[in-house]
């Protein structure tokens, strides 16, 4: 691939990675590439890159960046390196950050230690580089909002309207914004244990400071009764236990539900776009999930 080669040839040309001779491309993202570059002492490093060049792509380099810069003492976060979003030889912005060790697991133990350390994410006091990016009155309306043009923008004939589902969550969104740093991404596949303790948790170009139960409701998208997105997320753990730890109102998990159930929606369209998978089937699944929830929780009207 002419960008592995280009790549390979920036590491070559570089001042503090020119001994990193070997890569190996380890995942295609939906944003990003990622890979693993070794010298030959057998040092690792992992090195991510994007897969567009604009002012979106670098602006989440530099912030993941400065992120995990902040984090890596106080959270099991990998320590970034460096990070260019204008170098002369290879086009996209990319990072480098330490290579994690550790493993996924799915057992009961585990999935509460996750669960457990994203509360802790959630109490990590916010410093002046992220205190800026707190949300305002109505912020998860208009996260829905742009959600719902993205999912519109990459519709098919085949994709059904989703039109129903954003009207409510446009109904039944809390106003009041609750401000934290949320990883929104949170999965056990994006968490490494080593010795039963988190090593590391992966996958932080989606961070942002939002509302922590947007983490949940993410999560939980990841984790439905019907496996819509994958099987390999067959967790060994009550669903509903983890919910029920977050203290949340029926009506307030409804709607964190539904809407983690319809950003996922717009991740995989994007992801069905760049590799080219047929998901029309996963999202009437996901559309029916949330017009059960939705039925669920509506309010009989009187007569």
């Amino acid at each position: 691939m002419i960008h592995d080669e280009l790549l390979l040839l920036w590491l070559e040309e570089s001042e503090e990675f020119y001994s990193f001779t070997s890569i190996e491309k380890i995942s295609n993202g939906i944003s990003s590439n990622v890979y693993r570059i070794k010298d030959e002492d057998g040092q690792t490093l992992i090195l991510k890159h994007a897969i567009v060049d604009n002012f979106v792509a670098k602006r989440k380099i530099v912030m993941q960046y400065k992120m995990q810069e902040y984090l890596h003492d106080k959270f099991p976060v990998a320590k970034p390196f460096y990070y260019s979003i204008d170098n002369p030889i290879f086009e996209f912005p990319l990072l480098i950050m330490e290579d994690a060790s550790g493993e996924i697991k799915n057992d009961k133990k585990s999935i509460k230690k996750s669960f457990n350390l994203i509360n802790q994410l959630h109490n990590i006091k916010l410093d002046e580089r992220f205190d800026k990016q707190r949300k305002g009155r109505n912020y998860l309306g208009y996260l829905t909002n742009r959600l719902y043009k993205q999912y519109e923008s990459r519709r098919t004939e085949l994709s059904p309207s989703l039109d129903h589902i954003f009207a409510w969550l446009m109904q039944n969104y809390p106003e009041d914004n609750i401000n934290c740093l949320t990883h929104n991404d949170w999965k056990m596949s994006n968490i490494l244990f080593d010795n039963r303790e988190v090593s590391a948790v992966l996958d932080w170009e989606l961070f942002d400071v939002s509302d922590p139960r947007m983490d949940l409701g993410i999560a939980m998208a990841y984790w439905p009764e019907d496996g819509w997105i994958s099987e390999e997320n067959k967790y060994e753990c009550d669903r509903q236990e983890i919910v029920d730890s977050f203290k949340m109102t029926e009506k307030e998990w409804a709607f964190f539900e539904v809407l983690g159930i319809f950003r996922l929606i717009a991740v995989a369209q994007l992801g069905s776009v760049r590799h080219k998978k047929d998901i029309h089937d996963k999202i009437y699944l996901a559309m029916h999930k949330c017009e059960r929830i939705i039925s669920e929780n509506s309010v009989p009207s009187s007569v």
